[in-house]
């Protein structure tokens, strides 16, 4: 399967969030790139935000 292709993503986020972040990945052993991905996805499908 080929693999889906990436952008670079820059936002500024409240530092709590980011330690809420960091702790979350280290405690279940994954990256922040999946976690903030999966949010995005869930956030624009409840907002039925368009795919393109």
């Amino acid at each position: 399967m080929a693999q889906e292709e990436t952008k670079k993503l820059n936002a500024e986020i409240p530092a709590a969030l980011k330690k809420r972040l960091d702790v979350y990945c280290s405690v279940n052993d994954c990256f922040i790139y999946h976690v903030v991905t999966q949010a995005l996805k869930e956030y624009l499908d409840r907002k039925n935000a368009p795919n393109s």
